[in-house]
C-alpha cells in the first residue's frame, strides 16, 4: 500500500473519530436527561443501551458518507482536503437526520408511553432495546440515502421514504404478532420481546437501506424507476420477513415455539435468536436481489 493511500485513510479515520465525539455531544443536547449522570451516578443500563444504539446508527451514517460517490482521482491528503467540505455537509445532514429519526421513532413506533419515564424511572431494558434497534435501523436508512443521493434534496426524499417505511413495518410487525408488544414492554419489562423487535427493525432497515442506495445511483435513473426500485425492496421485506419469522417460530427448534419462550418465559436467549435470524433473512434478501 502506498504512503499516500495510508495518509488518505488515516485522515478519514481521524475525521470519523472527531465526528463520533460531536455526535455524542449532539445526542446529549437532544435528550432531556444528562447522559453522564445516568451512566455514572445511576449506572443506568437502559440509557447505555440506547446510547450504544445511537452511536451504532451514527457509525452507519458515517459509512454511508465515506463510501458515497465515485473516486475522481487517486487517494491522497489533497484529495481528502478536496472532499472534506462535502463530507462535513453530508455528515451534518446525517447527524441531524438521526436526531429527527429518534424523535419520529419515539412518537410513532413506541407511542403508547413516555420513553423518558421508561428509561429513567423504570430502567426498562426492553424499551431500551427497541430504541437502540430503531437508531441502528435509522442509521442504516440514512446511510443508504446518502450513498444513493446526488444532492441534499434527493437525500431528504430518501430519508423520508425510509423512515415512513420503517414506521409502517413496525405497525405491521405489531399487528402480526400474537401478543401485545407494547404491553409486554411497559407492564412486564420483557427484554426478550424488545430484543426480537429490535432485530426486526434492524433487519428491515437493512433491506430499505439497500433499496435506497440502489434507487438513485448519482442521478442516472428517472424518478419513476427510483420509486420502483425502492418499492420492490420495501415490499419484499414487509412480506418476506414476517413469513420467515412465522416459519422460524414454528419449525426452527422442533418441539418448541419461540414465541412462547419470549412471551411466557421472557427468554432473552430466544429473543436474541429471533433477532439474529431476522437480520440473517434480511441479508439473504439483500444478497438475492
Amino acid at each position: 500500500m502506498e504512503v499516500s493511500t495510508i495518509l488518505y485513510s488515516l485522515c478519514y479515520f481521524i475525521a470519523a473519530l472527531i465526528l463520533l465525539f460531536i455526535a455524542r455531544f449532539i445526542y446529549d443536547l437532544a435528550t432531556p436527561y444528562a447522559i453522564r449522570d445516568q451512566l455514572t451516578t445511576n449506572s443506568s443500563t437502559a440509557v447505555g443501551i440506547v446510547l450504544a444504539g445511537y452511536l451504532g446508527g451514527f457509525i452507519s451514517v458515517i459509512a454511508g458518507v465515506f463510501t458515497g460517490g465515485p473516486a475522481p482521482e487517486p487517494p491522497s491528503v489533497f484529495r481528502f482536503i478536496h472532499e472534506l467540505p462535502s463530507v462535513l455537509l453530508y455528515a451534518s445532514m446525517g447527524m441531524a437526520a438521526l436526531v429527527i429519526a429518534g424523535w419520529v421513532n419515539d412518537k410513532f413506533i413506541l407511542h403508547r408511553f413516555s420513553i423518558t419515564r421508561e428509561l429513567i424511572d423504570h430502567s426498562n431494558i426492553g424499551v431500551a432495546n427497541v430504541l437502540a434497534g430503531s437508531f441502528v435501523g435509522s442509521g442504516l436508512i440514512i446511510a443508504g440515502g446518502i450513498s444513493g443521493s446526488f444532492s441534499a434534496a434527493s437525500f431528504g426524499l430518501a430519508f423520508v421514504l425510509g423512515q415512513v417505511g420503517l414506521v409502517a413495518f413496525s405497525m405491521v410487525y405489531r399487528r402480526l404478532t400474537k401478543h401485545d408488544e407494547m404491553g409486554q414492554l411497559s407492564k412486564y419489562k420483557n427484554s426478550a420481546v424488545g430484543i426480537a423487535w429490535s432485530g426486526n427493525l434492524v433487519a428491515y432497515s437493512l433491506i430499505l437501506s439497500t433499496g435506497l442506495a440502489r434507487m438513485n445511483p448519482f442521478g442516472t435513473e428517472s424518478l419513476l424507476n427510483q420509486m420502483q426500485i425502492f418499492s420492490f425492496y420495501a415490499l419484499s421485506g414487509i412480506i418476506l420477513l414476517p413469513l420467515a419469522r412465522e416459519l422460524v417460530d414454528r419449525f426452527f427448534i422442533p418441539g418448541m415455539r419461540l414465541r412462547d419462550q419470549i412471551v411466557g418465559q421472557q427468554n432473552v436467549g430466544v429473543g436474541l435468536i429471533k433477532a439474529t435470524l431476522a437480520i440473517s433473512v434480511a441479508i439473504m434478501i439483500v444478497w438475492s436481489f
